[in-house]
């Protein structure tokens, strides 16, 4: 019963935060009454039913899903991998703290003009969002790890367990649930990055270019269309990652 009320409040929220967020759109385009600079929920939503009967819609969503995907699994494996030796040897995490702080520090603007010079437009959306996932997830990922039980780390240093062991037996088990929500915050992230290196390269097959081009013709309505598919896909592929996060550690609410 309980459980039953937890998710029903946990849905009522958002739908009454999307329908607050419906009406003073809808307000704010009556007031403008300009349908080419703001226009209303309903014409937004026509246009993105009519977009969603065009094939070349879904060649551009799954191109930029797919780009999103590869580049996310990249930064997620390289940035697990740095964070858990940077956290087994001091060295190492000097090493590379340096570079993560100049990543992080770097305009999200410059990294996408350098890569529109030096890179194809194609290639140039991934490159950008996993410049800008990378630190995102290493950082996550690095206080996931430094912030399991030193106890149990001073155990296993004492009984002589390899390091190897200790990542696998000790640490993994404990920084997995912050690891999984750095996960779920930075897919969005990745996805918005990448989008947004679309429109600037003219990314051919992409929504990023459909996003461009609606801004050239003044087609306000498909460029919300656009975005409320974006969100969509940001918002399933965050599900996606709780539900996996879900059945990753089911193991832990069994055994408390």
């Amino acid at each position: 019963m309980k459980q039953g009320k937890k998710i029903i409040v946990s849905l009522l929220y958002p739908t009454v935060a999307v329908a607050i967020a419906i009406c003073v759109w809808a307000i704010a385009a009556n007031a403008v009454g300009v349908e080419l600079v703001l226009p209303t929920p309903a014409a937004a939503f026509r246009r993105f039913f009519e977009v969603a009967r065009e094939g070349a819609f879904y060649r551009a969503l799954f191109s930029t899903v797919w780009r999103s995907l590869v580049c996310f699994f990249l930064c997620t494996l390289f940035a697990g991998f740095f964070a858990c030796l940077s956290a087994l040897f001091s060295p190492v995490y000097r090493l590379v703290s340096p570079f993560i702080a100049v990543l992080r520090a770097v305009p999200t603007m410059s990294i996408i003009i350098l890569c529109l010079i030096w890179l194809m437009p194609d290639t140039t959306p991934s490159v950008v969002a996993g410049i800008i996932t990378f630190p995102a997830l290493y950082s996550g990922f690095y206080a996931a790890i430094t912030g399991v039980d030193v106890r149990l780390l001073e155990m296993a240093r004492v009984y002589r367990i390899p390091k190897i062991k200790r990542v696998t037996h000790i640490i993994l088990p404990q920084a997995a649930e912050p690891a999984f929500h750095q996960l779920q915050s930075a897919i969005g992230l990745n996805l918005k990055v990448l989008i947004a290196a679309e429109v600037m390269a003219s990314t051919a097959n992409s929504i990023g270019n459909l996003m461009k081009n609606s801004q050239v013709q003044l087609d306000t309505a498909s460029l919300f269309a656009y975005t409320a598919a974006a969100i969509a896909v940001s918002l399933v592929l965050e599900l996606a990652v709780f539900g996996l996060r879900y059945l990753c550690l089911r193991w832990k609410r069994v055994a408390s």
